[in-house]
């Protein structure tokens, strides 16, 4: 490991917004499962279909360096090396240049990349974060949006 590698944040001092984008996009929710329970995490009794309960269970143990924790924050290393050593290799601004002012959906590798971003020593790397956490919330509430259908009464008194 080199001594800029070495400085990256580690998982329980990331931003909590991203490392969940980052969980939710590597894992789904039978891996996380597995990996909570292998590590001794007591997951909620309910069976939620969308995973919000798994995702917040595993999410309350990377608050702090327990077995969870260190366990995902390896895979993840593991499974993202690319883009970690991308990051490095050509700095934050042309890594990060291509997750801004697009749609993140067409971002190939998300997960990866903002993995990258979300443990980069670099200060800079907080302003990226921060417009990222807003691109996310932005996407995810335009994909909600394209899925409710609004009463067609209530959309004439809107656009009259």
């Amino acid at each position: 490991m080199t001594e800029r590698e070495a400085t990256r944040l580690r998982i329980w001092q990331v931003e909590c917004t991203l490392l969940d984008a980052v969980l939710l996009l590597t894992f789904d929710g039978r891996e996380l499962s597995n990996l909570a329970r292998a590590a001794g995490v007591e997951l909620p009794a309910c069976r939620c279909p969308d995973e919000r309960a798994l995702v917040a269970a595993v999410h309350r143990a990377c608050h702090a360096e327990t077995p969870l924790a260190l366990q995902l924050e390896r895979l993840l290393d593991l499974m993202h090396r690319g883009a970690i050593d991308a990051l490095q290799a050509y700095g934050l601004e042309a890594f990060g240049g291509d997750l801004v002012g697009r749609d993140l959906w067409t971002v190939p590798h998300l997960a990866a990349r903002l993995w990258a971003v979300l443990t980069s020593p670099d200060p800079a790397a907080d302003g990226l974060r921060i417009y990222l956490r807003g691109a996310l919330a932005f996407d995810g509430v335009r994909s909600l949006a394209g899925r409710i259908q609004t009463p067609p009464a209530a959309h004439e008194e809107l656009t009259a």
